[in-house]
This record gives structure tokens, C-alpha cells and sequence, in this order.
């Protein structure tokens, strides 16, 4: 696939889970309002499960796809991918900071504001966190990395599909200007994983994780605090240990992927050849 065509179908894609929020526009008071809203919900989950469906579809006559083979997950890759999201976290989360800081300048972060479950309690949100944790994780995964990239890899190198990838599933996040480094580098890591692993399982869970902390900490009294604190400490050295600890902990995951990649070939290598060792 030529890049101008990746960018092409990408914004295909953006527009077509835009659409999705079409049902907003008929219930003014849908942000807030519990009561009388079934319908409008109703209709949003429906767009949901039909647009990422069809794509879904789209995407699986695109490219070669074996669902036996992705149900055949290695715990070792596993806590490999717990151990990058960790890392991962910690190294992305002065990135954060950085449009902010570019905004307002130095030693104006410590503005988070607390919110509780309870401002989840209404419809919009019903879908907003089926979205976060369930169709953005799964389904971005498939179209950037399951696709796009490989589709790009039939073209160009490693390099250069990764990185293209990268920035459109980025793009995607617009307009939160303070969110597009981290979903880069996210973008660059998960397809190094998927590359790595040949199974989008571990991408998904990639994704999964760092979305479910995210809600964790936005609603919860320990994120509140968590978050406080790190903006009390913005760009302080304790706040550059910590990227620093989450860089080792990248690099800690990273070997830990590779070694039980190696014991997988190994034991596939056996399967095929069990006389082999003999």
C-alpha cells in the first residue's frame, strides 16, 4: 500500500467513527440527562458495533487473518506487555505535560480537578467507556497495526510503515494536541510488538491497559491524588526519576519479550521437528 493511499483510507476511517456521534445531535440534554435517552443510546451502540464491524470485515479481506492462531497466547509475552505498559506509562507521562507547559508556562500544573464514578452515572458515558476500553483497543489495533502497517510493509521498510502508521493513528486523536506524542510512541510500540509477536493479541492488550488505567485514574480517589501529585512535580527530579524508571522498565520488558520469543520459537522448532532433539 502507497502512503498517500494509508492517509486516504485513515481518514476514511476517522470520519466514518465520527459518524458514530450522529445520534448526539438529536437529544440536546444527552450529556447530562439519565432519563429518556434509551433510544439515543441504543442507536449510538448499534453505530458502534455496525461501522467497526464493517471495517472489521473490510480489513480481514484485506489481509491474511487465522483467529485459531491468535486464541494461542503465551503468558510469558504476557507479563512481557504488562511490564512495557508499566514502563510505557511512566516514559509518556511528562509528554503529557509538555503542551501544557508550552501554554502556560512553568509552575502552573497543579490544576487537576477530582472526578468520581458518579460522573459517569449517565448515558453518554455508558458508551464513552465501552469505547475507551473495548472498540478503541480492539479495533484501532486491527485497522493501524493489523493493516495499515502490514499493508505499508509490502511497500517500504520497517521503518518507514511503522512510522507512517504511527502518525496517523495519532492524527486520529485530534484535537487533544496534548495526547499526540504518547499515542505516537504508543503507536511505534504496539507495532513493534505486533511485528515482533505476529499476533495483534498483544497490541490489544497494550492498548487495553493503558486506556483502563487511564479511566481508573481520571475517576478514582487514588487518580486524584496520583495525578495531583505528579502535577505538583512537574519537571522536577522526581518527576524525570520516574520517566527515567519507566525507560528501564521499558527496556526490562523489552528483554523479557524477547526471551520468551526465543522459548516460543524454540518449542514451535520442537513441535515441527520432534526428533530433531534427539
Amino acid at each position: 500500500m502507497k502512503i498517500w493511499k494509508a492517509i486516504l483510507i485513515s481518514v476514511l476511517f476517522q470520519l466514518s467513527t465520527t459518524l458514530i456521534d450522529f445520534p448526539l445531535l438529536f437529544s440536546r440534554d444527552y450529556f447530562y440527562n439519565t432519563e429518556g435517552t434509551d433510544l439515543v443510546l441504543a442507536t449510538q451502540l448499534f453505530l458502534n458495533f455496525t461501522f467497526y464491524g464493517l471495517w472489521t470485515y473490510y480489513i480481514f479481506k484485506q489481509v491474511h487473518f487465522k483467529y485459531e492462531d491468535e486464541k494461542k497466547v503465551n503468558f510469558d509475552i504476557i507479563f512481557a506487555v504488562i511490564i512495557i505498559f508499566t514502563g510505557f506509562y511512566f516514559f509518556t507521562k511528562p509528554l503529557f505535560y509538555i503542551y501544557q507547559y508550552l501554554k502556560v508556562g512553568n509552575g502552573t500544573f497543579n490544576n487537576y480537578h477530582q472526578k468520581t464514578w458518579a460522573n459517569l452515572k449517565n448515558h453518554y458515558s455508558i458508551v464513552y467507556v465501552i469505547g475507551l476500553i473495548i472498540f478503541a483497543p480492539v479495533f484501532e489495533e486491527i485497522f493501524f497495526r493489523r493493516f495499515l502497517f502490514v499493508k505499508l510493509l509490502e511497500k517500504y521498510n520497517f521503518w518507514l510503515s511503522i512510522i507512517v502508521s504511527s502518525i496517523l493513528f495519532s492524527a486520529i486523536h485530534l484535537p487533544s494536541y496534548n495526547n499526540l506524542l504518547p499515542t505516537f510512541f504508543l503507536g511505534m510500540l504496539s507495532g513493534f510488538i505486533y511485528y515482533k509477536t505476529r499476533k495483534i493479541i498483544y497490541s490489544i492488550l497494550l492498548h487495553f491497559l493503558l486506556n483502563a488505567s487511564f479511566l481508573y485514574l481520571a475517576y478514582s480517589e487514588f487518580g486524584f491524588k496520583f495525578h495531583s501529585y505528579f502535577s505538583r512535580n512537574a519537571f522536577n527530579a522526581t518527576f524525570w526519576a520516574i520517566n527515567l524508571g519507566g525507560c528501564i522498565l521499558l527496556y526490562f520488558g523489552y528483554k523479557v519479550l524477547l526471551k520468551a520469543l526465543v522459548k516460543e520459537n524454540l518449542r514451535i522448532a520442537e513441535l515441527k521437528n520432534p526428533q530433531e532433539k534427539l
